[in-house]
Protein backbone atom coordinates (compact mmCIF):
# COMPACT_ATOMS: atom_id res chain seq x y z
CA UNK A 1 0.00 0.00 0.00
CA UNK A 2 2.79 2.83 0.35
CA UNK A 3 3.91 2.00 -2.75
CA UNK A 4 1.07 2.63 -4.13
CA UNK A 5 0.85 5.60 -2.48
CA UNK A 6 4.12 7.05 -3.72
CA UNK A 7 3.09 6.15 -7.17
CA UNK A 8 0.13 8.62 -6.77
CA UNK A 9 2.54 11.14 -4.99
CA UNK A 10 5.00 10.74 -7.87
CA UNK A 11 2.58 10.85 -10.64
CA UNK A 12 0.46 13.92 -9.09
CA UNK A 13 3.39 15.70 -9.15
CA UNK A 14 4.28 15.28 -12.80
CA UNK A 15 0.49 15.93 -13.76
CA UNK A 16 -1.27 19.20 -14.95
CA UNK A 17 -1.41 21.26 -17.74
CA UNK A 18 1.87 22.90 -17.06
CA UNK A 19 3.97 21.19 -14.04
CA UNK A 20 6.70 23.56 -12.95
CA UNK A 21 10.47 22.21 -13.43
CA UNK A 22 11.61 20.39 -10.23
CA UNK A 23 14.76 18.86 -8.74
CA UNK A 24 14.10 14.94 -7.83
CA UNK A 25 13.97 13.51 -4.80
CA UNK A 26 13.11 10.31 -3.04
CA UNK A 27 10.04 12.32 -1.81
CA UNK A 28 10.85 11.56 1.74
CA UNK A 29 10.99 7.96 1.27
CA UNK A 30 12.11 5.93 4.17
CA UNK A 31 12.33 2.55 2.80
CA UNK A 32 15.31 3.55 0.65
CA UNK A 33 17.49 2.88 3.84
CA UNK A 34 16.43 -0.83 3.53
CA UNK A 35 18.99 -0.74 0.10
CA UNK A 36 21.94 -0.16 1.92
CA UNK A 37 24.17 -2.62 3.00
CA UNK A 38 25.52 -2.87 7.15
CA UNK A 39 28.89 -0.72 6.13
CA UNK A 40 26.88 2.07 3.58
CA UNK A 41 24.23 2.37 6.94
CA UNK A 42 27.45 2.15 9.27
CA UNK A 43 28.87 5.30 7.42
CA UNK A 44 25.30 6.36 7.18
CA UNK A 45 24.55 6.36 10.74
CA UNK A 46 27.69 8.60 11.27
CA UNK A 47 26.15 11.32 9.51
CA UNK A 48 22.89 11.17 10.95
CA UNK A 49 24.97 11.46 14.40
CA UNK A 50 26.30 14.11 13.26
CA UNK A 51 23.47 16.36 11.38
CA UNK A 52 20.13 14.36 11.36
CA UNK A 53 18.67 16.25 15.23
CA UNK A 54 19.25 19.64 13.46
CA UNK A 55 17.36 18.61 10.33
CA UNK A 56 14.23 17.64 11.98
CA UNK A 57 15.15 14.02 11.25
CA UNK A 58 14.13 10.72 14.31
CA UNK A 59 16.21 8.24 12.79
CA UNK A 60 18.94 7.73 10.01
CA UNK A 61 16.53 5.76 7.78
CA UNK A 62 13.94 8.93 8.07
CA UNK A 63 16.99 11.28 7.52
CA UNK A 64 18.10 9.40 4.67
CA UNK A 65 14.93 8.65 3.05
CA UNK A 66 14.95 13.04 2.86
CA UNK A 67 17.82 13.49 1.08
CA UNK A 68 17.95 14.47 -2.74
CA UNK A 69 17.79 11.88 -4.99
CA UNK A 70 21.28 12.99 -6.11
CA UNK A 71 22.90 12.61 -3.01
CA UNK A 72 21.41 9.34 -2.63
CA UNK A 73 22.63 7.64 -6.00
CA UNK A 74 25.94 9.80 -5.61
CA UNK A 75 26.10 8.10 -1.87
CA UNK A 76 25.14 4.69 -3.25
CA UNK A 77 26.88 4.57 -6.41
CA UNK A 78 30.29 5.90 -4.88
CA UNK A 79 29.73 3.53 -1.72
CA UNK A 80 28.90 0.59 -3.62
CA UNK A 81 31.92 0.74 -5.81
CA UNK A 82 34.52 0.76 -3.16
CA UNK A 83 32.47 -1.77 -1.13
CA UNK A 84 32.62 -4.18 -4.15
CA UNK A 85 36.27 -3.38 -4.32
CA UNK A 86 38.62 -5.58 -2.47
CA UNK A 87 42.67 -4.35 -2.01
CA UNK A 88 45.35 -6.71 -1.80
CA UNK A 89 49.39 -6.50 -1.52
CA UNK A 90 52.08 -7.78 -3.24
CA UNK A 91 51.88 -11.70 -2.13
CA UNK A 92 47.95 -11.11 -2.53
CA UNK A 93 47.15 -10.80 0.84
CA UNK A 94 43.86 -8.84 1.48
CA UNK A 95 43.92 -5.68 2.72
CA UNK A 96 40.45 -4.84 3.51
CA UNK A 97 37.02 -3.40 0.80
CA UNK A 98 37.73 -0.07 -0.18
CA UNK A 99 34.85 0.98 1.97
CA UNK A 100 37.15 0.18 4.97
CA UNK A 101 39.25 3.23 3.86
CA UNK A 102 36.73 5.57 5.13
CA UNK A 103 36.48 7.21 8.91
CA UNK A 104 33.53 8.87 8.40
CA UNK A 105 31.59 10.59 5.48
CA UNK A 106 32.00 14.45 5.78
CA UNK A 107 30.10 16.03 2.94
CA UNK A 108 27.83 14.03 -0.30
CA UNK A 109 28.57 16.14 -3.41
CA UNK A 110 25.23 15.83 -5.82
CA UNK A 111 24.28 17.85 -8.54
CA UNK A 112 25.84 21.48 -6.88
CA UNK A 113 24.38 23.82 -9.72
CA UNK A 114 27.15 26.81 -10.44
CA UNK A 115 30.01 24.62 -9.49
CA UNK A 116 33.09 22.85 -11.88
CA UNK A 117 32.53 18.94 -12.58
CA UNK A 118 35.22 18.29 -10.06
CA UNK A 119 33.04 19.27 -6.76
CA UNK A 120 29.80 17.13 -8.10
CA UNK A 121 28.78 13.68 -7.54
CA UNK A 122 31.67 12.94 -4.98
CA UNK A 123 32.39 12.20 -1.14
CA UNK A 124 34.63 14.32 0.85
CA UNK A 125 35.56 11.88 4.01
CA UNK A 126 38.09 11.44 6.49
CA UNK A 127 40.40 8.80 5.85
CA UNK A 128 41.58 5.77 8.63
CA UNK A 129 44.80 6.37 9.83
CA UNK A 130 46.48 2.80 7.63
CA UNK A 131 44.09 4.30 4.54
CA UNK A 132 46.83 5.60 2.76
CA UNK A 133 49.57 2.90 3.55
CA UNK A 134 46.90 0.38 2.46
CA UNK A 135 46.05 1.88 -0.97
CA UNK A 136 49.93 2.92 -1.66
CA UNK A 137 50.77 -0.93 -1.24
CA UNK A 138 47.73 -2.18 -2.89
CA UNK A 139 48.04 -3.68 -6.20
CA UNK A 140 45.08 -2.23 -7.53
CA UNK A 141 44.78 1.42 -7.14
CA UNK A 142 48.20 3.11 -9.15
CA UNK A 143 49.85 6.49 -8.01
CA UNK A 144 48.86 8.71 -10.93
CA UNK A 145 49.96 12.53 -11.30
CA UNK A 146 49.21 15.09 -8.37
CA UNK A 147 46.56 17.21 -9.49
CA UNK A 148 47.20 20.82 -9.54
CA UNK A 149 44.29 21.58 -11.50
CA UNK A 150 41.08 19.92 -10.53
CA UNK A 151 40.29 18.55 -7.05
CA UNK A 152 41.54 21.58 -4.94
CA UNK A 153 43.28 20.75 -1.44
CA UNK A 154 43.39 17.16 -1.83
CA UNK A 155 46.69 16.68 -4.77
CA UNK A 156 47.51 13.09 -3.88
CA UNK A 157 46.23 11.32 -6.67
CA UNK A 158 45.14 7.44 -6.95
CA UNK A 159 43.03 5.82 -9.39
CA UNK A 160 41.66 1.86 -9.49
CA UNK A 161 43.70 0.48 -12.33
CA UNK A 162 41.51 -2.35 -15.31
CA UNK A 163 39.04 -0.95 -17.55
CA UNK A 164 36.42 1.85 -16.90
CA UNK A 165 34.98 2.53 -14.98
CA UNK A 166 37.60 3.43 -12.15
CA UNK A 167 37.73 4.86 -8.44
CA UNK A 168 39.28 8.32 -7.67
CA UNK A 169 40.86 8.91 -4.49
CA UNK A 170 42.77 12.19 -3.99
CA UNK A 171 44.01 12.77 -1.12
CA UNK A 172 45.34 16.09 1.43
CA UNK A 173 49.19 16.09 1.55
CA UNK A 174 48.30 14.72 4.84
CA UNK A 175 46.40 11.76 4.25
CA UNK A 176 43.46 12.11 6.33
CA UNK A 177 40.83 13.33 4.09
CA UNK A 178 39.78 12.62 0.45
CA UNK A 179 37.60 13.45 -2.39
CA UNK A 180 36.58 10.34 -3.76
CA UNK A 181 34.42 9.90 -7.02
CA UNK A 182 34.06 7.48 -10.12
CA UNK A 183 34.74 8.11 -13.15
CA UNK A 184 32.69 6.39 -16.14
CA UNK A 185 34.01 7.80 -18.97
CA UNK A 186 37.86 7.15 -20.07
CA UNK A 187 40.19 10.21 -20.84
CA UNK A 188 42.41 8.51 -23.35
CA UNK A 189 43.34 10.09 -26.29
CA UNK A 190 42.47 11.26 -28.68
CA UNK A 191 38.37 10.36 -28.00
CA UNK A 192 38.91 11.71 -24.27
CA UNK A 193 38.95 15.42 -26.01
CA UNK A 194 35.33 15.97 -26.25
CA UNK A 195 33.71 12.90 -25.12
CA UNK A 196 31.97 14.54 -21.70
CA UNK A 197 34.80 13.44 -19.47
CA UNK A 198 35.06 17.23 -18.12
CA UNK A 199 31.73 17.32 -17.08
CA UNK A 200 30.55 16.47 -14.06
CA UNK A 201 27.58 13.56 -15.51
CA UNK A 202 31.28 11.35 -16.02
CA UNK A 203 30.52 11.15 -12.37
CA UNK A 204 27.03 11.33 -11.98
CA UNK A 205 25.61 7.39 -12.11
CA UNK A 206 22.19 8.37 -13.40
CA UNK A 207 23.95 9.57 -16.52
CA UNK A 208 24.38 8.34 -20.35
CA UNK A 209 24.04 5.15 -19.49
CA UNK A 210 26.69 5.08 -16.17
CA UNK A 211 24.34 2.71 -14.45
CA UNK A 212 24.77 -0.12 -16.55
CA UNK A 213 28.60 1.21 -17.11
CA UNK A 214 28.98 0.78 -13.05
CA UNK A 215 27.31 -2.96 -13.03
CA UNK A 216 29.57 -4.46 -15.38
CA UNK A 217 32.55 -3.76 -13.35
CA UNK A 218 30.62 -3.98 -9.68
CA UNK A 219 27.15 -5.70 -10.06
CA UNK A 220 23.66 -6.02 -8.17
CA UNK A 221 23.42 -1.99 -8.46
CA UNK A 222 19.76 -1.57 -8.89
CA UNK A 223 19.06 1.55 -10.83
CA UNK A 224 15.83 2.30 -8.47
CA UNK A 225 15.81 6.12 -9.44
CA UNK A 226 15.00 5.33 -13.03
CA UNK A 227 11.01 4.70 -12.21
CA UNK A 228 11.22 7.82 -9.91
CA UNK A 229 13.02 9.92 -12.32
CA UNK A 230 10.21 9.31 -15.24
CA UNK A 231 7.57 11.21 -12.86
CA UNK A 232 9.55 14.34 -13.15
CA UNK A 233 9.73 17.28 -15.72
CA UNK A 234 13.43 18.25 -14.96
CA UNK A 235 15.75 16.35 -17.27
CA UNK A 236 19.10 14.45 -15.53
CA UNK A 237 20.88 15.36 -18.48
CA UNK A 238 24.27 17.28 -17.99
CA UNK A 239 23.81 21.27 -18.20
CA UNK A 240 25.27 22.55 -21.58
CA UNK A 241 28.99 23.34 -21.57
CA UNK A 242 30.34 26.57 -20.41
CA UNK A 243 31.60 28.42 -23.43
CA UNK A 244 34.40 30.50 -21.28
CA UNK A 245 35.62 33.74 -20.89
CA UNK A 246 34.80 36.09 -23.84
CA UNK A 247 37.43 35.32 -26.59
CA UNK A 248 37.62 38.75 -27.34
CA UNK A 249 39.76 37.94 -30.99
CA UNK A 250 40.76 41.99 -31.27
CA UNK A 251 42.69 41.85 -28.24
CA UNK A 252 45.49 39.60 -29.48
CA UNK A 253 48.65 40.84 -30.56
CA UNK A 254 49.72 40.14 -34.28
CA UNK A 255 50.48 36.18 -34.22
CA UNK A 256 54.41 35.47 -34.44
CA UNK A 257 55.64 33.63 -37.59
CA UNK A 258 59.10 31.93 -37.08
CA UNK A 259 61.05 29.04 -39.68
CA UNK A 260 61.31 25.35 -38.48
CA UNK A 261 64.80 25.86 -37.21
CA UNK A 262 64.56 29.14 -35.31
CA UNK A 263 65.56 29.69 -32.26
CA UNK A 264 63.17 30.50 -29.86
CA UNK A 265 64.44 31.29 -26.32
CA UNK A 266 60.83 32.20 -24.70
CA UNK A 267 58.16 29.39 -24.03
CA UNK A 268 55.49 31.73 -24.53
CA UNK A 269 56.92 32.16 -27.79
CA UNK A 270 57.16 28.65 -28.74
CA UNK A 271 53.82 28.04 -27.24
CA UNK A 272 51.93 30.66 -29.59
CA UNK A 273 53.66 29.57 -32.48
CA UNK A 274 52.64 25.91 -31.55
CA UNK A 275 49.46 26.44 -31.73
CA UNK A 276 49.61 28.75 -34.34
CA UNK A 277 50.61 26.10 -36.40
CA UNK A 278 48.45 23.74 -35.04
CA UNK A 279 45.12 25.85 -34.93
CA UNK A 280 45.00 28.32 -37.04
CA UNK A 281 47.49 27.88 -40.10
CA UNK A 282 46.61 23.72 -39.88
CA UNK A 283 49.52 22.50 -40.61
CA UNK A 284 49.91 19.87 -37.66
CA UNK A 285 53.58 18.43 -39.18
CA UNK A 286 54.84 21.94 -39.13
CA UNK A 287 53.83 22.29 -35.24
CA UNK A 288 55.36 18.69 -34.39
CA UNK A 289 58.73 20.03 -35.08
CA UNK A 290 58.91 21.06 -31.60
CA UNK A 291 58.62 17.74 -30.20
CA UNK A 292 62.12 16.85 -28.50
CA UNK A 293 63.92 13.63 -29.94
CA UNK A 294 63.59 13.15 -26.22
CA UNK A 295 60.28 12.96 -25.78
CA UNK A 296 58.27 10.68 -23.32
CA UNK A 297 54.59 10.17 -22.96
CA UNK A 298 52.92 9.21 -20.03
CA UNK A 299 49.41 9.54 -20.74
CA UNK A 300 46.33 6.74 -21.27
CA UNK A 301 46.28 6.02 -24.77
CA UNK A 302 43.36 2.87 -24.60
CA UNK A 303 40.23 1.76 -22.48
CA UNK A 304 41.71 1.19 -19.24
CA UNK A 305 42.45 3.53 -16.58
CA UNK A 306 46.38 3.27 -16.02
CA UNK A 307 48.85 5.60 -18.22
CA UNK A 308 51.15 4.38 -20.48
CA UNK A 309 54.71 5.04 -20.88
CA UNK A 310 55.55 6.02 -24.74
CA UNK A 311 58.86 6.45 -26.51
CA UNK A 312 60.12 9.28 -28.46
CA UNK A 313 58.18 8.58 -31.58
CA UNK A 314 54.88 7.07 -29.85
CA UNK A 315 54.69 10.01 -28.34
CA UNK A 316 54.41 12.21 -31.56
CA UNK A 317 52.20 9.86 -33.11
CA UNK A 318 49.89 10.00 -30.14
CA UNK A 319 49.96 13.82 -30.00
CA UNK A 320 49.64 13.82 -33.72
CA UNK A 321 46.23 12.02 -33.58
CA UNK A 322 44.95 14.53 -30.61
CA UNK A 323 46.24 17.28 -32.37
CA UNK A 324 44.13 16.54 -35.62
CA UNK A 325 41.21 15.82 -34.02
CA UNK A 326 41.15 19.03 -32.22
CA UNK A 327 41.27 20.76 -35.29
CA UNK A 328 38.89 18.65 -37.28
CA UNK A 329 35.84 20.88 -38.42
CA UNK A 330 37.70 24.21 -36.77
CA UNK A 331 38.48 27.56 -39.16
CA UNK A 332 39.77 29.94 -36.69
CA UNK A 333 41.59 33.26 -37.29
CA UNK A 334 42.31 33.53 -33.52
CA UNK A 335 43.73 31.38 -30.85
CA UNK A 336 41.12 32.50 -28.22
CA UNK A 337 38.25 31.65 -30.36
CA UNK A 338 39.28 27.78 -30.02
CA UNK A 339 40.82 27.30 -26.91
CA UNK A 340 40.61 29.24 -23.27
CA UNK A 341 43.40 29.10 -20.13
CA UNK A 342 43.03 27.48 -17.42
CA UNK A 343 43.84 28.24 -13.96
CA UNK A 344 45.46 25.52 -11.55
CA UNK A 345 44.53 25.90 -8.28
CA UNK A 346 47.79 24.85 -6.46
CA UNK A 347 49.93 28.00 -5.57
CA UNK A 348 53.10 26.02 -5.90
CA UNK A 349 52.65 26.61 -9.63
CA UNK A 350 54.55 29.98 -11.00
CA UNK A 351 52.18 31.71 -13.55
CA UNK A 352 53.58 33.56 -15.95
CA UNK A 353 52.00 36.57 -17.84
CA UNK A 354 52.05 36.72 -21.68
CA UNK A 355 50.31 38.59 -24.34
CA UNK A 356 47.80 35.28 -24.97
CA UNK A 357 46.60 34.78 -21.60
CA UNK A 358 43.12 34.97 -23.13
CA UNK A 359 44.07 31.35 -25.08
CA UNK A 360 46.77 29.86 -22.93
CA UNK A 361 47.89 29.63 -19.30
CA UNK A 362 52.18 29.56 -18.54
CA UNK A 363 53.50 28.15 -15.68
CA UNK A 364 57.13 27.27 -14.86
CA UNK A 365 57.19 24.24 -12.79
CA UNK A 366 59.76 22.05 -10.78
CA UNK A 367 61.50 18.92 -11.44
CA UNK A 368 59.30 16.77 -9.23
CA UNK A 369 55.93 18.44 -10.96
CA UNK A 370 57.66 17.46 -14.84
CA UNK A 371 58.46 14.01 -13.17
CA UNK A 372 54.75 12.76 -13.18
CA UNK A 373 54.91 13.97 -17.07
CA UNK A 374 57.48 11.65 -17.97
CA UNK A 375 56.04 8.77 -16.08
CA UNK A 376 59.24 9.01 -13.71
CA UNK A 377 58.58 8.62 -9.22
CA UNK A 378 62.47 8.86 -8.47
CA UNK A 379 63.71 11.31 -7.20
CA UNK A 380 66.51 13.08 -8.96
CA UNK A 381 65.26 11.25 -11.94
CA UNK A 382 65.79 14.47 -14.25
CA UNK A 383 69.01 16.12 -14.38
CA UNK A 384 68.94 19.17 -11.65
CA UNK A 385 69.55 21.92 -13.93
CA UNK A 386 66.22 21.06 -15.99
CA UNK A 387 64.45 24.21 -17.11
CA UNK A 388 60.37 23.40 -16.96
CA UNK A 389 57.68 24.81 -18.63
CA UNK A 390 53.94 23.79 -18.47
CA UNK A 391 51.17 25.17 -20.19
CA UNK A 392 47.46 24.67 -20.09
CA UNK A 393 44.46 25.38 -22.02
CA UNK A 394 40.93 24.25 -22.38
CA UNK A 395 39.51 23.44 -25.69
CA UNK A 396 36.34 25.80 -26.22
CA UNK A 397 32.97 23.05 -26.19
CA UNK A 398 32.25 21.60 -29.95
CA UNK A 399 29.16 19.94 -30.85
CA UNK A 400 28.23 20.53 -27.24
CA UNK A 401 30.60 18.86 -25.55
CA UNK A 402 32.91 19.65 -22.96
CA UNK A 403 36.29 20.88 -24.23
CA UNK A 404 39.43 19.22 -22.54
CA UNK A 405 41.90 20.59 -20.77
CA UNK A 406 45.40 19.75 -22.27
CA UNK A 407 48.92 20.06 -20.41
CA UNK A 408 51.96 20.46 -22.55
CA UNK A 409 55.31 20.22 -20.92
CA UNK A 410 58.32 22.22 -22.36
CA UNK A 411 61.61 22.15 -21.66
CA UNK A 412 64.91 24.13 -23.26
CA UNK A 413 67.05 22.25 -24.92
CA UNK A 414 70.04 24.14 -26.18
CA UNK A 415 68.69 27.31 -27.61
CA UNK A 416 65.56 27.01 -28.33
CA UNK A 417 61.72 25.20 -26.41
CA UNK A 418 60.22 21.50 -27.34
CA UNK A 419 57.81 19.58 -25.86
CA UNK A 420 58.95 17.19 -24.12
CA UNK A 421 55.53 15.40 -23.21
CA UNK A 422 51.94 16.30 -22.77
CA UNK A 423 48.77 15.05 -20.92
CA UNK A 424 44.63 15.42 -21.00
CA UNK A 425 43.70 16.82 -17.33
CA UNK A 426 41.70 14.47 -15.76
CA UNK A 427 38.92 15.73 -13.00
Amino acid sequence: MRRLVLLCVLVLAGCGPKAAPQTPTALNNADAYVRLQPAQQALFEQMFRDAGAAAGADSPAAFYGARPLHRQTTFEAATHSLLRTTLTDAEGRDLGHGLSLIARIDRVAGQEAGVRGDRQFRLYVDLRPDAFDRVQASREFYRDKDNTVFHKGYPVNYRLGGRFPSIQISMTPEHTQADIDVDYLSSHIPQGLFNGHLSSANSDVRARGNDMRHNRRWNDLRPWWTAVLAFFTTSTAPAAPVAGPEARPDDEPDLPSFGRDAAIDSPAVATTEFLTDWLIRRDVDEALAVVSPQATGCTNTDEDAENERLRSTETRDALARLMREAARGRRVRHLAEVIMPVQPWDTDLRVIAHPFDRAFTLAMIDDAEARGFLCETAAGATAPSTTWAQTLFQFRPRDGQTGAILVLLWTREDDRWHVRSFDIADP
